[in-house]
């Protein structure tokens, strides 16, 4: 006699065999534990025959497949039979997605927050300019806060120290007082324009209407 093996615990079906006959009584057949004589229904899609209760029946099997929880994104593995559960769908989500009514969706916060994350490269941007060198004169001097600061000091006094200014490259370069009040103008400019930009570029990410416009969006000087 045919007899089909279950798993003890989740009933699933495990395979065929043959039952004994029991040798004391010769019409009588030997059923081991967790084996019935009962025919599974045939396996098909996503579906495995488990037995409970004395019948069989066809039960939801995802296990192999992976999903994705659809408050967090996050990614797990099925491993258990049954039916998968309504916090999680196989469709992968994009970076910035939500789930909705219609299934994944584009975060609508999602842009905000990679224009922020872009306004913060621009800032770092303008921060690195101000402490680059300005050209004058043909030649290149520190416009960093500290060399700002000590070309306001000798302005506000009205006295050169001394009868030349050192450049970015640690040359001494000839200098008035008139000489170094331009210099402190090309740097005030060089500021200005610096700041201009920056502005130009935070408001020109705002209007991008993509996360892929603004992850794209060049930093710098146009």
């Amino acid at each position: 006699m045919d007899i089909y093996h279950y798993h003890p615990t989740t009933g699933e079906y495990l395979g065929s065999g043959k039952a004994d006959l029991d040798p004391l009584q010769h019409d009588n057949w030997l059923v081991p534990a967790f084996a019935t004589n009962s025919t599974p229904p045939a396996v098909t899609d996503n579906h495995a025959p488990v037995y409970a209760n004395g019948t069989w029946s066809l039960i939801e099997d995802h296990r192999g497949k992976t999903v994705y929880d659809k408050q967090t994104r996050q990614q797990q593995d099925v491993t258990e039979l049954g039916p998968l559960a309504d916090s999680v769908t196989e469709l992968a989500p994009g970076h910035d997605d939500v789930w909705g009514i219609d299934g994944w969706q584009l975060d609508p916060a999602a842009i905000t927050l990679h224009q922020k994350s872009k306004h913060a490269e621009i800032n770092t941007w303008r921060n690195q300019q101000e402490l680059a060198t300005v050209e004058h004169n043909g030649q290149h001097w520190d416009a960093d806060p500290t060399s700002r600061a000590r070309i306001e000091s000798v302005l506000l006094a009205g006295v050169m120290p001394l009868d030349y200014w050192t450049d970015a490259s640690n040359q001494d370069q000839p200098m008035t007082l008139e000489q170094l009040r331009e210099l402190y103008a090309a740097i005030v400019q060089q500021g200005g324009r610096i700041h201009d930009r920056q502005r130009t570029m935070k408001a020109e990410v705002n209007a991008l209407t993509t996360i892929e416009a603004v992850q794209a969006y060049p930093v710098g000087w146009p």
